[in-house]
């Protein structure tokens, strides 16, 4: 949905993306040619993107995502400014390769919540969502690989389905700019159901099927609702004491990796982000 914004994911990328709606059902793909450059009297980095909206979307709003965009880039520490004209918001990296950002396009007429995580140095995945008011249109999630030759990266189509792993977890105390990680395993202890532990943590989430959605309980303290779309899980949960997280769970195109990317806000401040890489 956004280009990324690391050094390292500077020059030519090829992304696909596939578009569900605000039901959860598969529309179509979105093809995107990107290009990040630093301007090298001011170390701003213009990012350029082509986009390219399948047949199946020509009676969508998607269908007006199309053609050529720019705008500049400026980095701050782990912020990233976008300034337009095409982009203006905010991302924040964090986690070596987790981005979350926010902001809206004006030309193609509306606001971004997105993310990305590095899969490698040549490959991310992508995604997010845009939206009008409170009026979600499209949800996307997608693969870009640095350009070699023609052929664009696969469509990540298939569902969601946890499993148990081993990886780490890094999170962002925002009030001191300071990252810890930690080792994690996620077990499944049968079908949505699973725990999470490391030291010092232990988290256990339930998801309750409720109509062609979930209710998510997390540690009996804390409930939400959660949604799928495609390999994606979108989710948020409430607690008792002003605490209040939301996230997205996304098993990347090899199906050996899982990630999961976080907020916790607690009585109504963004408090921390946190990044987990799972291996199966």
């Amino acid at each position: 949905m956004k280009a990324p914004c690391s050094e390292s994911l500077l020059g030519a990328w090829m992304v696909t993306e596939s578009v569900f709606g605000p039901d959860g059902s598969l529309l179509g793909t979105v093809h995107q040619k990107r290009t990040l450059q630093t301007q090298a009297s001011t170390g701003i980095i213009l990012v350029g993107q082509h986009c390219q909206p399948c047949r199946q979307l020509q009676d969508h709003a998607m269908a007006a995502f199309s053609g050529d965009f720019q705008f500049s880039l400026k980095k701050q520490g782990r912020q990233r400014h976008y300034l337009g004209p095409d982009v203006h918001g905010l991302g924040t990296s964090f986690a070596d390769g987790f981005v979350c950002g926010h902001g809206v396009w004006p030309r193609f007429g509306y606001n971004f919540r997105s993310w990305s995580i590095s899969l490698s140095g040549s490959a991310q995945l992508t995604g997010g969502c845009f939206y009008r008011g409170q009026s979600p249109v499209a949800v996307m999630i997608g693969v870009g690989t640095e350009v070699r030759d023609d052929h664009w990266p696969q469509a990540l189509t298939t569902s969601f389905a946890l499993q148990s792993a081993q990886g780490q977890s890094t999170i962002l105390d925002l009030s001191r700019d300071e990252e810890q990680s930690t080792e994690i395993t996620r077990e499944i202890l049968d079908a949505g159901h699973w725990v999470e532990y490391g030291i010092g943590r232990e988290d256990v989430f339930h998801l309750e099927a409720h109509d062609t959605d979930f209710v998510l309980h997390k540690n009996q303290r804390a409930v939400g609702m959660a949604k799928s779309y495609g390999p994606l899980l979108y989710w948020e949960t409430h607690g008792h004491h002003g605490d209040v997280s939301s996230g997205i769970e996304v098993m990347g195109p090899s199906g050996l990796q899982w990630f999961s990317l976080r907020q916790h806000v607690q009585n109504g401040r963004l408090a921390s982000l946190e990044g987990l890489r799972f291996t199966i």
